[in-house]
């Protein structure tokens, strides 16, 4: 449906007729001129020396024609005799035109929330970040809480142990999905061993790392799986020889 694209003109074929005189033309391809393939300007923008009517009848352009930009009470779509009527399409599109600034304060709203949310997440991010800046503060946080004991802290405060928590952290983050690798050895035995001491503890540290250590379920597998024959096991008695180390005093 070709329309006028003069500024402030609203003219198109569906609304005018030929009846009315007004005809619509494909400008020629100035240097300044960017039109595409349905752009049209309306007979109301040239002069009455630069049109001419062909032998079919057809309202022409000569080669010299250059469109004039009139005022926009002089865009007129009918003949100034004509009866006055409503348009329903020129209503439509005023209302069209009345939602347009709802719609885009509904635009600006959810822009405006999302920019909030990100910056809430920000904002959390940063105070998580200094939460797990380094294994030390939280075990120094879980020993003046009373969760692990001086013995337990030097025990656990292990530095492979930070190297792989925080790497599998960056990468939980990268990952949409759940990893599924495999945790060191290293980090089994600071689970096991946190756990051990203090559930509540371990509950606390894999909150705060954002569950970057295996979940208690996945413990309780791995204690199935370890050797255990009647008598003492050897992970008691290395737990006694580190305790009687620590403490400097013979156990037995």
């Amino acid at each position: 449906m070709p329309s006028c694209v003069m500024r402030h003109c609203r003219n198109y074929t569906s609304k005018t007729s030929k009846s009315l005189g007004i005809t619509y033309h494909a400008q020629r391809r100035e240097e300044d001129w960017r039109p595409n393939t349905s752009s049209r300007i309306c007979s109301v923008h040239f002069n009455i020396a630069d049109k001419y009517t062909s032998k079919k009848g057809l309202t022409l352009l000569k080669k010299t024609a250059f469109p004039v930009l009139e005022e926009p009470s002089q865009c007129v779509s009918r003949s100034a005799g004509a009866s006055p009527s409503i348009d329903h399409e020129n209503i439509s599109d005023l209302e069209a035109f009345l939602e347009t600034p709802r719609k885009w304060h509904l635009k600006m709203y959810s822009k405006k929330k999302l920019i909030k949310n990100n910056k809430n997440l920000s904002k959390r991010n940063k105070r998580l970040e200094k939460k797990v800046r380094s294994m030390k503060n939280i075990l120094k946080h879980l020993k003046k809480r009373e969760y692990v004991s001086d013995e337990q802290f030097n025990e656990l405060n292990v530095k492979p142990v930070v190297y792989n928590i925080f790497t599998r952290i960056v990468r939980q983050k990268k990952s949409k999905k759940g990893l599924r690798l495999k945790y060191p050895p290293a980090m089994r035995k600071f689970a096991l061993t946190l756990n051990f001491y203090s559930p509540a503890a371990y509950k606390y540290v894999r909150q705060v790392f954002h569950t970057a250590l295996p979940h208690p379920r996945v413990l309780s597998k791995w204690y199935e799986n370890s050797s255990v024959l009647p008598g003492f096991t050897s992970q008691a008695f290395d737990t006694l020889k580190k305790k009687s180390e620590l403490s400097g005093k013979r156990l037995l």
